[in-house]
């Protein structure tokens, strides 16, 4: 129902399952989705908080919570987030950007262009993170290394327009 953008329906059978089960950390964590969607995010941390206490090693549960501690701007308590993430579950490729992108905010270019890198192969045709390396790059002075990433971007760019236009045209 969610993926299908029925958001209140969704909310109800989560709560009919928790009703049946109030041990489901998975209702409590789809609940937390609906609500960032949402942009709920009160409602969204305290889904999170409560899917963790019953699932402490729920890797996606502290990404998406450090998610909205960014989104309100707690960026201490959203790296904490990422981190915890990625000590669960190392390969967490969004953990790691969402990390990125958090120090990248605070002026953290090292910081962020490191997260950056590590997740380069795995997310080879991801714009977002070329450019977000390519601003770090610059930041740090890596004038050639940020031309490089800039070039990739902009090939992901071209690409990405040329998809949209082929199938608007279909």
């Amino acid at each position: 129902l969610a993926r299908q953008h029925r958001d209140s329906e969704a909310v109800r059978h989560y709560q009919t399952a928790l009703k049946i089960d109030p041990s489901s950390y998975q209702a409590y964590f789809g609940l937390g989705n609906i609500y960032v969607v949402r942009a709920e995010f009160g409602p969204a941390l305290e889904a999170y908080n409560r899917a963790l206490a019953l699932q402490p090693n729920l890797s996606e549960a502290y990404c998406n919570r450090g998610v909205v501690h960014s989104k309100q701007g707690n960026f201490e308590k959203a790296i904490a987030d990422f981190q915890r993430a990625l000590k669960t579950a190392p390969q967490n490729s969004l953990a790691r950007f969402e990390l990125g992108f958090v120090y990248q905010q605070q002026g953290k270019y090292e910081e962020a262009a490191y997260e950056y890198e590590k997740i380069l192969t795995e997310s080879g045709d991801n714009l977002r993170l070329y450019h977000n390396l390519s601003r770090c790059y610059m930041r740090l002075g890596r004038l050639e290394e940020a031309t490089k990433v800039r070039k990739i971007a902009q090939r992901l760019r071209y690409v990405a327009d040329a998809i949209d236009a082929a199938e608007w045209k279909i």
